[in-house]
């Protein structure tokens, strides 16, 4: 009888090794840091921006140089006169802009290996005063951290 106990206790052992074993060989699948999101530049001067030409855009180029799917959760910007979106080849995301304004919800995702396109707009009627230099942050939150990006300009008429 003692036999058997000791047979069926080494059992248990085993399966609990093995479990153990077995969810740790899962790791580096999914979301577990191994997203990295890389951008082209972090940063653009984008000269002399007329207020008579209305909204300009530009792009940014984001890409996942990990092993994981990069979640790009949420996204904001600091002023009202700034909104981003992300771009894939499957979705166009939707447009971000300051939080203190309300957000959109949802993700989007950039496979391991791939790129999206970040597109920024900016408007410089929503200051219709302003004359001079301007410099704009966006927040890209992700599984991967939050960056930063900027852009730089100069109002005009």
């Amino acid at each position: 009888m003692k036999l058997k106990i000791n047979l069926i206790g080494i059992l248990v052992v085993a399966l609990v090794v093995f479990a153990g074993c077995a969810s740790t060989s899962d790791v580096g699948k999914s979301g577990d840091g191994n997203a990295v999101l890389s951008l082209d530049v972090d940063s653009k001067n984008l000269g002399d921006i007329s207020q008579s030409e209305g909204i300009m855009s530009t792009e940014f180029t984001i890409t996942n140089d990990g092993s994981d799917d990069l979640i790009i959760t949420a996204m904001d910007t600091s002023c009202m006169c700034t909104t981003a979106q992300i771009i894939t080849d499957d979705a166009t995301g939707p447009v971000y802009g300051m939080s203190t304004h309300g957000n959109p919800t949802g993700e989007s995702v950039i496979e391991p290996g791939t790129s999206a396109t970040l597109k920024l707009f900016y408007d410089p009627n929503v200051h219709g005063d302003l004359r001079g230099p301007v410099t704009r942050m966006v927040n890209i939150m992700s599984n991967a951290g939050t960056k930063q990006i900027r852009i730089k300009l100069n109002q005009v008429e």
